[in-house]
C-alpha cells in the first residue's frame, strides 16, 4: 500500500499535548518548500503512527522531528563520551586477557546479583 505523508512546514509552535516545550521552527524552516515523503512499507507506517500516539505528537512531522532530536542527542552523547566508553571496553578486555572474567556457568547468577543491588 502506498501512503503519502505530507510534511508541510509548521507556521509556529505545535500543540503541546504532552507537556513538552513547544517546538518552534526557525524562520528559514517556516518558509521552506514542503517535502513529501512516500512510505511504501506498511510496517513503517504503523511504527510512525504508534510513535505519534505514544508521544502525543500533533503530526507525523512533529513525531519525526522528536525522533531526530533524540537520535542527535544520543549521537552527541556517544561522541562526547567516546573516550570513556572505549577505556571501559579496553579495561574489560584486559581483565578477560588476565583470566579475570566470570565463567559462563556463573554468569547468569552474577548478573542477577548485580541487578538486585540497589543503585
Amino acid at each position: 500500500m502506498l501512503k503519502r505523508v505530507s510534511f508541510a512546514p509548521a507556521m509556529g509552535p505545535l500543540e503541546n499535548r504532552d507537556r513538552r516545550p513547544p517546538i518552534v521552527y526557525p524562520a528559514e524552516r517556516q518558509s521552506a518548500v514542503p517535502m513529501n515523503i512516500q512510505i511504501h512499507d506498511t510496517a513503517l507506517e504503523a511504527r510512525i503512527q504508534k510513535q505519534i500516539q505514544a508521544t502525543g505528537a500533533a503530526s507525523a512531522e512533529e513525531a519525526l522531528l522528536r525522533l531526530l532530536e533524540t537520535q542527535e542527542e544520543q549521537d552527541r552523547w556517544l561522541l562526547e563520551n567516546k573516550n570513556a566508553i572505549n577505556a571501559k571496553i579496553r579495561r574489560g578486555i584486559d581483565q578477560l586477557d588476565r583470566g579475570e572474567g566470570i565463567p559462563e556457568d556463573q554468569l547468569d547468577a552474577h548478573l542477577a546479583k548485580l541487578k538486585a543491588q540497589p543503585e
